[in-house]
């Protein structure tokens, strides 16, 4: 399966992939819809997650990483304001924006790092590491689940969620878009068409168009199952949302 350049990858002079071309759209949006969904998985229905309300306890680490711009991370320490919060990712420029977004957030912190040496760079090992829409970003993702593993404690919980390849590409349209990028390739695809798009203003469907590409590099559902329980996860989750585009789950050390 194809995998594109994702956060956790230094870009190319003067190029950018599809996650970075997210840098131009609309906070606001970005910031209520994050917001919406850290409340409806940790605040609203807690017990989406198993024993969570147990095993993280204040005094826990919490790790949001390939957090991009922020919004998820901020969401995190508004549901946990008595936990500390950390969002990590590779992208300097990513970084400066949730620092200034962010910057009054008492428990929040953003550090840059990558994943494949995240158990050597957090300053201890957490209760609860997330990643939101971020799986497709890594090139090995046994690797990067293995990282994920070793930085959580004894009973600390992974949660991710990501798009979903096999039912996202039914859609004529889409499945197109899908081979027109393989034809042009990445750097042509996005320097070329979504980037100039992203450039000219923040709409909602520029957004979407940005997201929804993302799914080529996604990983299917099975894929991530095997990757985390080769990692030695013991209890493991992974199901399509109501709409079946987007996968969800957790994974229990």
């Amino acid at each position: 399966m194809l995998r594109l350049q994702g956060y956790f990858r230094k870009p190319e002079p003067r190029s950018v992939n599809l996650d970075e071309a997210l840098l131009y759209h609309d906070r606001a949006f970005l910031r209520q819809g994050n917001e919406q969904m850290a409340r409806d998985l940790f605040a609203s229905k807690p017990g989406h997650i198993p024993d969570l309300e147990s095993t993280l306890t204040e005094d826990k680490l919490i790790v949001d990483i390939a957090c991009g711009t922020g919004e998820f991370s901020g969401a995190l320490a508004k549901v946990y304001p008595k936990n500390e919060v950390l969002g990590i990712d590779i992208s300097k420029d990513a970084l400066k924006v949730a620092r200034r977004e962010y910057r009054k957030v008492k428990n929040l912190g953003y550090q840059r790092g990558d994943i494949y040496e995240l158990s050597t760079i957090l300053p201890k090992k957490a209760g609860l590491i997330t990643a939101n829409l971020a799986l497709h970003n890594f090139d090995n993702l046994e690797g990067a689940v293995q990282q994920i593993y070793q930085s959580l404690d004894e009973k600390g919980a992974f949660f991710f969620s990501d798009l979903n390849p096999e039912e996202i590409l039914k859609k004529p349209a889409l499945a197109l878009l899908y081979r027109t990028r393989n034809q042009l390739g990445e750097d042509v695809f996005v320097n070329r068409f979504v980037r100039p798009v992203k450039e000219r203003g923040n709409t909602h469907a520029q957004l979407d168009l940005a997201l929804t590409m993302s799914f080529m590099a996604s990983y299917t559902k099975e894929e991530i199952k095997d990757a985390l329980s080769k990692s030695g996860f013991k209890s493991i989750k992974v199901e399509p949302d109501d709409t079946g585009e987007a996968l969800a789950g957790y994974a229990i050390k």
